[in-house]
């Protein structure tokens, strides 16, 4: 049955009188535009198969409206039709292109694609599978259908009586029993009377094929949009004269793959789309030296080009740039509610690529085509034997280029941006051919690399790309990862158990075949399987609970009911179907272990409801997503959130049961910038602190393990480009810790203020213990250990490099590091740390002032005994962040340093100082560089300089990152020194970073973050 909504007579046909348009959500504004309108729907001004609009000479705006078809169900939807609008977007006229309407028995072949309007104010659609154009009158009634075979795009050239309409046939149609495409070799001209005037062969060497759109300049060019992604322009004549784009198979977002569609305005400039997470609206300037380009459309809604979906620009007569966005898509669900749906017209700003100067971006013309990659042998990009050559290729995909050769520089560097290795060589250039070379570097130790390779030629940089790889031992209980054994994707248990993440989540709504064989695989592996039923409330059934585990009775043993239910309901609701997951779960296995409620961050209400509810009832543990609100780790909120849902277990009697984490992301790159170090450092640090909050290693999943998921939260650790430093260390810690079957012990007591910044984890098992330590975010901190039971210590680090430490009269030193170091300890020995006390803090005698005009907080904050945090429900600070103290600081800040003054009411003296700053998280500061100084009555002398710069941003191409940085997470100092007395001191700030970026040269999201001083507490020791 065939349902093509559309107007059914002539005489509703034409709307002779204007009438304003309903507009769908009006947020151009936000990306970039002044007038939306659109929207889905059969009604008047709305769409739902947008294929095509265009101009005529007086500015008014024609829309296509084409037909969708389901093969398998035999229907087809669709407005078939043409609507006119004012330059204001008001609806003047439409006119329908159904079969009735036109007389025009097409059947199938009624699928219109392009549109163009002449200076009479004719009307031509091409009509591709029918091989033919129709061409409408003003008042749109059916003038005459003029054959040519793969009609598909057209546009307008020339001017007045001159104009004419030109068509560029390029369409795949079944020509006796084969595939072939029609045209893509010419251009025919249509005459006023629709014959074929004249036909414009193109100097092509074979047919462009899948043509889709074409446009023509005041000159007479003209410019086709086919494969491979590339647009053509051609003289009057059809000699060809330049390529714009000219990459088939990269995805690259810089205008090497341009796609859909383009335009040109009256000076020059052509527009298109290039791919990207929004598309990415390109403008290549007429000078032919530059290209420019604005995504469409923030991330999670995309209404411009939804993943480079099909999207349309097209230019009116003042000049002006607009968008249509065809994607059927309705303003629903979380996300997408404060976006317009669509499809949708947007017409852009003046300015749209002028500002705001952080969300346009521009590069010569000479790197495009360019697409460079990184290669290597390895397996998985992985060795397990330091010291042996590893070799990479540098791969340059075929394209059309703009440069003859390149000279490609290299360079290897740890995860910590230690230089291991670097050379140069050249590279010849051959257009349309695929170019290699190699270099190779020899590993020292075992670790993760970054590899980088910058590219240029005498015309211009030419970019540079990365690679991530390491080598790690065979560690005992530990597999490696043999060629073709990880098979990606969402469901890998052998990398996720490689990595050293036993615990894996699968999920039924994959379809039951695949949970047996994901299953199955688990199984092999020996990874802890949680299966999860649903992820909305609404797709929760009770007798299908029933079913799944009739089906797999005694092989699935821990289920959660559904995924983060505060994004689609209510407590209440929630209760009632996990209740009935419960009763349908343990009707068939008892043993089954049922848990939720798995909110998205440690939702302490929802919880307090479900057990006033009864929760205590039908479930077997306690599952939360502790996203709360930041990418940081802070142990004091995790300590009092995690107290919290154990208060309220036990307070309904419950405290016996365990809590397990079952969904966390901890990202490796934020604003397009690859910050492998912080992942690393962030993802232990969860796991241990987990480990001692009664969270072991097996319940704890870190979610996103391979490239894939939410492009705007590339939280993986295994991308295309290589595993993650964070998956060598995950793998270390397990290496040495739960594959040999040593489970948390306890914690290496720091003493009162130690156990603040450092952080020992004992794991035990028969053969002795495990102990992890690590700093809390300082400095590289050597501390002197007391030793029992053993004469020297086998110490690991995070890479799983192991050395001798000497014990001296039961005394070890040992230094403590961000990312954590291993003792190995046989049984019956013992390490135990230094009990570190500092004694009063005296910093509440003081009075605190900023030198900066501006700050957002109270100073009082700083010497109140209160460690302020920034993440949800903190009742010392939520995730807006206001309970940290904040001082504006000047962009010349290390020539023009501030200061933070603190002033006792009489002299004082001090011996030991702390400074507790934040985390460099989102666009909270971290501190990198003071002085501390004291005044002693004439003049600041300096007691510390404190200088921890970050490595500088470096430009390298990683999966969803454009550069690099070496962040760590640095957000404490602790000082001591010899006692001075003073009534005043002060830190003279010289370089904070700019929220999580750690310098100027890097962007998050095109946008530079402002510098803060930002500080938590200031502590102040007597001697």
């Amino acid at each position: 049955m065939r349902v093509i909504p559309r107007l059914r007579c002539a005489a509703l046909l034409m709307l002779l009188c204007a009438r304003p348009l309903a507009r769908a959500q009006d947020v151009a504004a936000n990306e970039g535009g002044d007038l939306s309108f659109g929207g889905p729907g059969a009604e008047p001004g709305k769409f739902l198969e947008l294929r095509d609009i265009t101009f005529d000479a007086q500015g008014n705006l024609y829309t296509l409206d084409g037909v969708r078809r389901d093969l398998k169900k035999g229907t087809q939807t669709g407005n078939l039709r043409v609507q006119k609008f004012s330059n204001a977007g008001e609806l003047l006229s439409a006119f329908s292109l159904a079969e009735e309407a036109t007389g025009e028995k097409l059947g199938d072949a009624n699928d219109p694609q392009r549109i163009a309007v002449d200076a009479r104010g004719q009307i031509f659609v091409t009509q591709p599978v029918a091989g033919r154009v129709q061409q409408f009158a003003p008042d749109g009634k059916l003038v005459r259908s003029i054959e040519l075979p793969g009609a598909m795009a057209i546009t307008t050239v020339g001017a007045g009586a001159a104009q004419r309409i030109a068509v560029v046939p390029g369409w795949k149609a079944l020509l006796k029993g084969k595939s072939a495409w029609l045209g893509g070799d010419r251009i025919e001209i249509l005459a006023a009377d629709g014959t074929i005037e004249r036909t414009i062969p193109l100097a092509v060497e074979k047919p462009l094929e899948h043509v889709l759109d074409a446009a023509a300049d005041g000159a007479g060019n003209f410019y086709v949009q086919a494969e491979p992604n590339a647009i053509h322009q051609f003289s009057p004549e059809g000699q060809l004269v330049r390529i714009f784009g000219g990459n088939p198979t990269s995805r690259s977002e810089d205008g090497s793959e341009v796609l859909h569609t383009v335009a040109v305005d009256p000076a020059g400039n052509v527009f298109t789309f290039t791919p990207g997470n929004p598309g990415q609206v390109t403008r290549f300037d007429a000078d032919g030296r530059t290209v420019t380009q604005r995504g469409g459309q923030f991330k999670w809604a995309d209404p411009w080009s939804v993943h480079s979906s099909y999207a349309i620009l097209a230019i009116d007569p003042a000049g002006r740039l607009w968008a249509a966005s065809t994607h059927l898509q309705k303003p629903e669900g979380v996300h997408f509610a404060k976006y317009h749906a669509t499809p949708a017209i947007i017409r852009t700003k003046a300015d749209f690529f002028e500002n705001p100067p952080g969300s346009v971006r521009r590069a010569p013309v000479y790197v495009l085509g360019y697409k460079a990659d990184l290669k290597t042998a390895l397996p998985s990009n992985v060795a397990y034997e330091p010291g042996q050559p590893v070799t990479i290729g540098y791969v340059v995909a075929p394209a059309h280029r703009h440069v003859e050769a390149a000279a490609v520089e290299w360079e290897v560097v740890d995860a910590l941006k230690t230089g291991i290795a670097k050379g140069r060589f050249d590279l010849p250039l051959r257009q349309g051919e695929e170019a290699r070379g190699e270099f190779t570097f020899v590993p020292p130790r075992c670790g993760a690399y970054f590899v980088l390779a910058r590219a240029s030629a005498k015309e211009s940089p030419l970019g540079s790309v990365g690679e991530h790889l390491g080598v790690t031992p065979r560690w005992p209980g530990m597999q490696a990862l043999e060629e073709g054994e990880s098979k990606g994707g969402w469901e890998d248990p052998a990398r996720q158990l490689w990595t050293g993440l036993p615990l894996i989540r699968l999920h039924p709504a994959k379809k039951w075949d695949k949970l047996e064989a994901d299953l199955a695989l688990a199984e092999r592996h020996g990874a802890t399987v949680l299966v999860q039923l649903v992820d909305q409330q609404k797709n929760f059934d009770a007798a299908e609970t029933r079913a799944l585990m009739e089906r797999f009775k005694g092989r699935i043993h821990f289920v959660e009911v559904c995924n983060e239910p505060n994004f689609s309901g209510s407590p209440e609701d929630y209760f009632k179907i996990h209740q009935a997951a419960f009763d349908a779960v343990k009707a068939v296995d008892p043993t089954v272990q049922v848990m939720g409620p798995a909110t998205v961050n440690m939702n302490l209400e929802w919880l307090r409801r479900l057990y006033a509810l009864g929760f205590k009832k039908v479930t077997d543990v306690i599952s939360v997503h502790d996203y709360e609100g930041h990418e940081s780790i802070s142990p004091e909120h995790w300590r009092w959130k995690l107290a919290e849902v154990r208060k309220i277990m036990a307070d309904n009697g419950d405290s016996r049961k365990a809590i397990w984490q079952t969904e966390r992301a901890i990202s490796a790159v934020r604003g397009r910038q690859f910050q492998g170090l912080v992942q690393a450092i962030r993802v232990l640090l969860h796991r241990d602190l987990l480990e001692t909050l009664g969270i072991p290693s097996e319940h704890n999943s870190h979610y996103y393990l391979n490239q894939g998921g939410y492009s705007s939260v590339p939280s993986y650790l295994w991308s295309s480009n290589g595993p993650h430093p964070g998956a060598f260390a995950l793998r270390t810690r397990h290496a040495l810790t739960t594959a040999l079957g040593r489970r948390f012990a306890g914690q290496l007591d720091f003493g009162r203020h130690g156990n603040e910044w450092f952080l020992g984890v004992r794991y035990a098992g028969e053969d002795g213990e495990t102990v992890t330590l690590r700093n809390l975010g300082t400095r590289d901190t050597p501390l002197d250990f007391t030793v029992r039971g053993t004469t020297a210590l086998d110490v690991v680090d995070a890479w799983g490099n192991a050395r001798t430490v000497a014990v001296r009269d039961g005394q070890a030193r040992l230094e403590l590091a961000q990312l954590p170091t291993y003792v190995r300890l046989p049984r019956g020995a013992q390490l135990i740390a230094p009990a570190l006390d500092f004694g009063e803090n005296v910093a509440a005698k003081a009075t605190f002032a900023f030198s900066a005009t501006t700050a957002k907080g109270a100073l009082e904050l700083l010497n109140n005994g209160i460690l302020e945090t920034y993440h949800g429900g903190n009742p010392n600070g939520d995730t807006n962040g206001a309970q940290i103290w904040t001082g504006d600081l000047p962009d010349d800040l290390r020539t023009n340093p501030q200061s933070l003054e603190i002033t006792f009411p009489q002299p004082q003296t001090i011996s030991r100082a702390v400074f507790r700053g934040v985390r460099a998280d989102n666009a909270f500061c971290a501190l990198l560089a003071y002085d501390l100084q004291y005044h002693d009555g004439t003049n600041w002398k300096t007691i510390e300089t404190i200088d921890r710069p970050m490595p500088p941003w470096e430009e390298a191409s990683t999966a969803d990152a454009t550069g690099v940085i070496w962040m760590d997470d640095t957000n404490f100092f602790v000082h001591e020194f010899a006692p001075v007395t003073a009534t005043r001191l002060r830190v003279q700030v010289r370089d904070t970073t700019r929220g999580f970026i750690p310098d100027d040269a890097a962007l998050a999201n095109g946008k530079q973050i402002p510098r803060k001083l930002m500080l938590r507490e200031v502590e102040l020791y007597a001697p």
